[in-house]
């Protein structure tokens, strides 16, 4: 029987994001947030799309703090429409 390795991914291995907006669902929590951590840490401007402003909100603070990428949050209801231009603001 063949056996196989998965390769090694960090998130090192994410390239620069500077000047690229990311648009991340279910961005409060989870692998959303740690998603939205990672790429403010290589320099991508994310919008957190939350259903909750408050815990958004929270979460951008905690992004800001420890990242080079600006962040924001922007409501998302049940769907996603219209998150591309919040994030052009």
């Amino acid at each position: 029987m063949a056996r196989t390795t998965a390769s090694r991914w960090t998130e090192n291995d994410i390239p620069s994001q500077e000047g690229r907006i990311a648009v991340i669902t279910g961005a409060n929590s989870g692998l959303g947030l740690q998603t939205a951590r990672a790429l403010a840490a290589r320099g991508a401007h994310v919008v957190l799309a939350v259903r909750n402003l408050d815990k958004g909100r929270r979460a951008v603070a905690e992004i800001a703090d420890r990242s080079r990428g600006p962040a924001q949050p922007a409501a998302a209801g049940p769907g996603v429409p219209g998150l591309g231009a919040q994030g052009r603001r």
